[in-house]
C-alpha cells in the first residue's frame, strides 16, 4: 500500500487514481481485500481538520497515533456476515486492514489534537500555532511589441 505523507493531498491525486486502478486489477498479495478510506483535509479557525470516511468500521477498531511529525490512522473493517464463495455473484464492498499516514506541518500543537468518531466519519482536529493563508500572485503577461498586462 502506498503511504500518503502530506496533509495537502492535491499533489497525490494521481497516486490515488493509480491505487484505485491497481486495486481493481490486482488482488492483494495476502488474499485480503484492500480498504483505503477516503480522506479530506481543510482549515477551520486556525485548525487543520482531517476527516476520514470509515463506513461500517467499528470505532473500537480504529487507532490514531502520532510519532514525530507523522500522523497515522489505522484499523480494520471486518466482515459482518460470512458469504460462501459459491453463492457470491459479485463483491464491491471492501473489507480488511487499512493504514493512512500523513506528515504534519510545522506549528501543530500535538498535545491538543482531538479525534472524534460519529456516523462513520473520523474527524481529527489539529490546532496550529499559525497557518499560512493562501495569497494570489499576479502574473505579468508579456507580448512582443505590446504593453505589459497584469492578470488577476
Amino acid at each position: 500500500m502506498l503511504r500518503r505523507r502530506n496533509l495537502f493531498g492535491e499533489m497525490f491525486e494521481p497516486w490515488r487514481e493509480f491505487d484505485k486502478l491497481f486495486g481493481r486489477l490486482l488482488p492483494p498479495p495476502t488474499g485480503e481485500a484492500v480498504f483505503v478510506p477516503p480522506v479530506e483535509c481543510y482549515t477551520r479557525d486556525k485548525q487543520i481538520v482531517l476527516r476520514a470516511e470509515l463506513p461500517g468500521v467499528d470505532p473500537k477498531m480504529v487507532e490514531v497515533a502520532i510519532a514525530g511529525t507523522m500522523l497515522t490512522i489505522k484499523g480494520e473493517k471486518k466482515e459482518e456476515r460470512k458469504v460462501e464463495e459459491e453463492s457470491l455473484y459479485f463483491r464491491e464492498i471492501t473489507r480488511g486492514r487499512f493504514e493512512r499516514t500523513f506528515e504534519l506541518p510545522e506549528g501543530i500543537k500535538k498535545e491538543q489534537i482531538v479525534a472524534t468518531f460519529q456516523n462513520g466519519i473520523l474527524e481529527i482536529v489539529l490546532p496550529a500555532l499559525a497557518l499560512e493563508t493562501a495569497r494570489k500572485v499576479p502574473i505579468e503577461i508579456q507580448e512582443i511589441g505590446k504593453k505589459t498586462i497584469k492578470a488577476a
